[in-house]
């Protein structure tokens, strides 16, 4: 990614944090209130977009061709990235929809997909907290040399980093569109690797 798109992002996300103190609140789940402070954010920032009438549906589950398509525009790999010589070929191509296609292929690309060891994806399947943060992680630059048990070192690593600010929810739980804007929104004040 070019450098002037990192530091137009960095700018933005200055701009609107600056306007924008998050509650730090300790719950089960993230508070909907920062939900919906995130994800407005990511909106101003054109990153998360709503359906036809603007709503962003906070509460409903995220894909997982969802998610990666949200962590894409976040690195602005969808402004610069050639993928004319991408090929995917999981055994469940077909279940893309044709709007993720591209996205699906930088995700590739980029190593920010890897599938299951049945050689699927699963694109229409809930993401998880793990399996988003896993994602997130390696398009930071952290993912790739990280060694122990799946997800524990991810979750370890997710800790360190910050991304699970005011995320106390397990592994296995799949999430919503407004907890994914969460987790997404931690990644704007770490450092790339």
């Amino acid at each position: 990614m070019k450098k002037t798109s990192i530091i137009y992002i960095i700018c933005l996300v200055s701009f609107f944090t600056a306007f924008m103190p998050l509650a730090q609140k300790a719950a089960a789940e993230v508070d909907f209130s920062v939900q919906q402070e995130c994800a407005q954010t990511l909106n101003n920032l054109g990153i998360m977009l709503g359906d036809n009438s603007g709503n962003l549906l906070l509460e409903n589950k995220i894909t997982r061709t969802e998610f990666v398509t949200l962590v894409i525009r976040i690195m602005g790999y969808d402004r610069d990235t050639d993928i004319s010589g991408i090929d995917i070929s999981f055994r469940d191509t077909d279940q893309i929809k044709a709007w993720a296609v591209d996205y699906i292929k930088i995700a590739v690309k980029y190593n920010l997909l890897k599938g299951y060891t049945d050689s699927t994806i699963r694109p229409n399947n809930t993401v998880t907290n793990a399996e988003a943060q896993t994602i997130l992680i390696r398009a930071l630059g952290y993912g790739f040399d990280l060694q122990g048990i799946w997800p524990d070192y991810i979750l370890k690593k997710s800790d360190e980093l910050g991304l699970s600010k005011y995320m106390l929810v397990e592994a296995g739980h799949q999430l919503t569109r407004g907890e994914s804007a969460v987790v997404i929104y931690n990644s704007l004040s770490i450092d790339f690797k």
